[in-house]
């Protein structure tokens, strides 16, 4: 099921693990609940976080033994922006 924003934004793997992320900003998941809870392909979504991370739209927000979690670049000016958008469209 498309949701508003990803009506406007696209339902692309990109945008499902964005709007989840955004949705839950406060908070904190692993890589594994990222594609879990957007519904996107392992492999890809891997592929997308990797991405995410390298364009510091992602931080990696703690670290326990090998499990990273991660959360939106609250510093980032594109995340901010983003954020506002996704914000209106869905109010």
């Amino acid at each position: 099921m498309k949701t508003k924003f990803r009506t406007i934004m696209g339902n692309s793997p990109e945008m499902k693990i964005l709007e989840l992320l955004m949705t839950g900003r406060n908070f904190e998941y692993t890589k594994n609940e990222i594609v879990k809870g957007a519904k996107v392909n392992r492999s890809r979504g891997f592929q997308i976080i990797k991405m995410l991370t390298k364009k510091r739209y992602l931080i990696v927000a703690s670290k326990v033994a090998h499990l990273e979690s991660y959360k939106l670049n609250p510093k980032s000016k594109e995340v901010k922006l983003l954020t506002r958008l996704f914000d209106t469209i869905i109010s």
